[in-house]
């Protein structure tokens, strides 16, 4: 095999090993509830493995004073749980959720 074969193989397997290891690393934004009265109009309702989308519902929800709920699944911040979110996906599995209450009886976006 040569270089220019295998240099893709080696790319890819950094980035992954990158990816996994930011994973692991990542530390949580501050929790965030709406201040005073929420907003009517919006909410905000995110899914998250590693956090770093959940850190992005936070700001989203922070900027429209907006009510938050996670969708959680089980999938750990491990090379383990990132082989099993691929499987599931892979294999159309549907992992077991749980989602936050919140009432969207009011909201017009979500």
């Amino acid at each position: 095999m040569t270089l220019y074969a295998l240099a893709p193989v080696l790319l890819g397997v950094s980035a992954f090993v990158a990816m996994a290891v930011k994973d692991q690393s990542y530390t949580p934004s501050p929790e965030f509830s709406p201040a005073g009265e929420p907003s009517q109009r919006n909410a905000v309702i995110y899914y998250s493995r590693s956090g770093h989308s959940e850190a992005v519902a936070r700001e989203i929800a922070r900027l429209l004073n907006a009510p938050i709920a996670r969708i959680a699944a089980d999938y750990p911040l491990s090379f383990s749980g990132q082989g099993k979110a691929l499987a599931d996906s892979s294999g159309k599995a549907l992992p077991v959720i749980a989602v936050e209450p919140i009432d969207l009886r009011p909201v017009e976006r979500v």
